[in-house]
């Protein structure tokens, strides 16, 4: 399916630029496109290296299995087939721990060692995913994160008076889209699970988990968003600290995991160019021939049925698409109509609850050399687009 998608993106907007006469734009933009893609595959190698690094230290010094035991209640719902102890359940659960935490540049590393570590365990076609790949990436896709960071720093640097009064809205909506991907995920994949008593006693566990987030937040002052500020802005630092501390108390070799694990981050990132330098040139090339445009003008009657507004479909067409993009969308949103305005509390919400679909696709399976992804595509646009029309409805 991405091989059509792609091609039918780069056909659309070549047609569209002949028809609306900004062939030199796209030209301009094929360009740009390519060369922005090294200017994203640089920027990410240095995260991949950061925290691959890191990700190994908390292997070594037996991090990663405290936060195995703390989630396994709640993902052993999801991923019934691994085994809690292995490399490929260790790995997601730090991914988790990891987007719980707002810590996107983090959670990207160790998604990718997830990826690679159930490729290991893949026992077919390994240019096929399998369904647990598939459930991983469309979990990712939802962007479930206890505090939306950069969608709240962005309303407070254009002026609000409570940026954090989104946080609500996105966990909730955030549940709704992971719930609709999965759904459609464990579905499309035929992968059908036994209930038998131990998996209902996990999954009690895990509502009861996914339960105790909302209540916490009912429980909690008005005031405490300037507590959720400071941790958002220590959150990183700290975890980064907490690693090498956990690591140095448990006698681990810190210096030395951190150059193997940097090392096979740095090799992952080698192979992410060519899938990169497709996807990002083809956005570029919706944007600059005017494709994007018309797309925004030809579903406007969709959205105003799907309770949309017309003004948010750019930022709905180009989340999934890229991130960049999305956030100079949404900054335009603030910007125009005011911070605390409901547009502007809608878009934060989208920003807060979704991620780049088709980004996170390529990276993750782009790095294992899976083509044929499955069902993923339209488990996880079905996921971004229950996102946007439950913002929308939610946020009055």
């Amino acid at each position: 399916m991405m091989n059509t998608l792609w091609a039918v993106m780069v056909i659309f907007s070549v047609v569209t630029a002949f028809f609306s006469g900004s062939t030199a734009a796209l030209t301009n933009g094929i360009f740009s496109g390519a060369s922005d893609s090294v200017q994203l595959i640089l920027t990410l190698t240095g995260a991949l290296t950061l925290w691959s690094g890191l990700a190994e230290i908390a292997e070594k010094s037996g991090l990663s299995g405290g936060v195995n035991r703390l989630l396994s209640p709640l993902l052993s719902a999801v991923f019934p087939s691994l085994d809690r102890d292995s490399p490929a359940f260790r790995a997601i659960c730090m991914n988790v721990t990891a987007n719980l935490l707002g810590l996107g540049n983090a959670a990207t590393p160790l998604g990718l060692r997830a990826m690679e570590e159930l490729q290991k365990e893949n026992p077919g076609d390994p240019e096929t995913a399998t369904g647990e790949m598939i459930r991983f990436v469309v979990m990712n896709t939802a962007s479930i994160q206890l505090i939306p960071t950069t969608a709240a720093a962005l309303r407070a640097e254009a002026g609000s008076e409570t940026p954090f009064d989104i946080l609500l809205p996105v966990w909730v909506v955030s549940l709704l889209s992971l719930g609709a991907g999965m759904g459609v995920a464990v579905l499309l994949s035929g992968k059908k699970r036994k209930l038998r008593k131990q998996k209902a006693k996990k999954t009690k566990a895990g509502a009861l988990y996914g339960l105790a987030l909302p209540a916490l937040l009912l429980a909690l002052p008005a005031g405490f968003a300037n507590v959720l500020d400071t941790i958002g802005n220590a959150a990183l630092p700290v975890v980064v600290g907490g690693i090498l501390l956990w690591g140095l108390v448990k006698k681990t070799p810190v210096f030395d995991c951190f150059l193997s694990g940097a090392k096979n981050g740095l090799s992952t990132a080698a192979g992410l160019l060519p899938s990169l330098c497709a996807l990002v040139t083809a956005v570029s090339m919706l944007q600059t021939s005017g494709a994007m445009a018309l797309l925004v003008r030809l579903l406007t009657p969709v959205g105003n049925l799907l309770g949309i507004p017309p003004e948010l479909l750019p930022l709905c067409l180009l989340r999934p698409l890229s991130g960049s993009g999305g956030v100079s969308v949404y900054q335009n949103i603030l910007s125009t109509y005011g911070a605390d305005s409901l547009l502007a509390r809608q878009a934060a919400v989208i920003s807060g609850a979704s991620e780049t679909t088709f980004y996170a696709m390529t990276v993750y399976y782009g790095s294992i050399g899976v083509k044929n992804t499955g069902c993923t595509l339209p488990a996880a646009l079905l996921s971004d687009w229950v996102c946007y029309i439950a913002a929308c409805r939610m946020v009055r």
